[in-house]
């Protein structure tokens, strides 16, 4: 009983000291100057998912360029895969099979290969395939850099290969292309690979949060950490995707989990919002930026909202991808686990005050049982 009771105040000692550091803790940015010189205009953006893969075969030019044209995304959203001769593609699997008439790795073909392989084949509404055999090819970073660089709109890219070999070659590649780092930010979900390519770049691009930067960002908003957290951790993320709605129910574009953002030099984009209910609640809460497979439904709902000029004055009567689904949590990361589970179900501060009361019983436990034993030898028999 005295153990609980001491493990009680103690936890309560311990909370309260943490809160109180936290108060009078600043948060602290890292951002660099040229990423900060990426500036959102009229938000809540339009963030072209995958290049807008609703409506046109996702990860290549074709996508680009017909999101650009008809709606004027304030971001488009990449992912890049390495290939056998060190060329970089827009693709966002490791492997051909879904979106391709080919099959394999990425990695295991060179760019004049994968050339050959139709990349509109397996776009589909469910009834037809309308850009198989058009000549959909497989687009290079070289090749959006060149269509994006003097229009106006940052090009987020994705690295999704998994080998840290590659942040060197891409490091390297970066620098055949002039003036990448005024319009590129780049992410990498992995979170030693993120951090080795922030090193290997001094800290001085355009950076995107990795799983565990999100998930972090979002478990120490929930416990209202932040301030000490970012006081011991900078950030150096000028850009964070998050999903708009958990698997748990939580809502992430909530007001009072933002509110750091200017200190931390932060903007979040919310994915992904193929809804116009989702849209709607999105554009009401002030988000920075929605990341969609739709572009034309987030327009038409900016459109109506916020005195938002149509770039086309059309409405999109083509063919949707069946993809084009509202997908929202995709992390494997056990901390992305933690605020699905149980950031979803208990509020935080308790969880950590049950955390820190739990272990300083054990911890008082063991100590009396430690003492105890060193005293049992020297304890003096009981006479009779």
């Amino acid at each position: 009983m005295r153990v609980c009771s001491a493990s009680f105040y103690l936890s309560v000692i311990l909370i309260s000291a943490l809160y109180t550091l936290n108060f009078f803790s600043v948060p602290r940015s890292g951002v660099s100057s040229i990423a900060r010189s990426i500036i959102l205009h009229n938000k809540p953006i339009i963030v072209a998912h995958r290049g807008g893969r609703g409506l046109r075969p996702e990860n290549t030019l074709a996508a680009m360029k017909y999101t650009y044209e008809h709606y004027k995304p304030g971001f488009m959203e990449s992912d890049i895969h390495i290939t056998r001769d060190g060329e970089f593609i827009f693709i966002h699997d490791d492997t051909l099979d879904r979106t391709t008439n080919a099959t394999g790795y990425v990695r295991d073909y060179t760019l004049k290969e994968l050339r050959t392989f139709d990349f509109g084949y397996h776009f589909t509404d469910g009834k037809s395939y309308p850009y198989r055999g058009t000549g959909v090819q497989c687009s290079t970073l070289r090749e959006g850099y060149e269509y994006l660089k003097d229009k106006n709109i940052p090009l987020s890219v994705e690295i999704k290969d998994r080998d840290i070999r590659v942040v060197d070659h891409l490091v390297d590649y970066l620098k055949t292309l002039p003036g990448y780092d005024r319009f590129m930010c780049f992410c990498i979900a992995d979170n030693e690979m993120s951090d080795y390519f922030k090193e290997k770049t001094n800290y001085q691009l355009c950076y995107e949060g990795s799983e565990k930067d999100v998930a972090m960002y979002l478990i120490t908003g929930l416990a209202g950490l932040r301030n000490l957290y970012y006081s011991i951790y900078p950030n150096y993320n000028r850009f964070h995707h998050e999903p708009f709605l958990s698997v748990g129910g939580i809502s992430m574009a909530e007001r009072s989990l933002n509110v750091e953002n200017e200190k931390l030099n932060l903007e979040n984009f919310y994915f992904t919002i193929n809804k116009r209910e989702d849209a709607a609640k999105c554009i009401i809460d002030d988000c920075d930026g929605m990341t969609s497979d739709r572009p034309d439904i987030i327009e038409e709902l900016l459109v109506a909202i916020k005195n938002r000029k149509s770039v086309t004055g059309k409405r999109f009567d083509g063919v949707v991808s069946l993809d084009a689904k509202n997908v929202s949590w995709d992390c494997e990361s056990w901390l992305c686990l933690f605020v699905d589970t149980v950031c979803a179900n208990v509020t935080i501060p308790v969880f950590l005050w049950i955390v820190t009361f739990i272990v300083l019983v054990i911890i008082l436990s063991v100590v009396n049982v430690i003492i105890w034993m060193i005293k049992l030898p020297f304890a003096k028999p009981k006479t009779l």
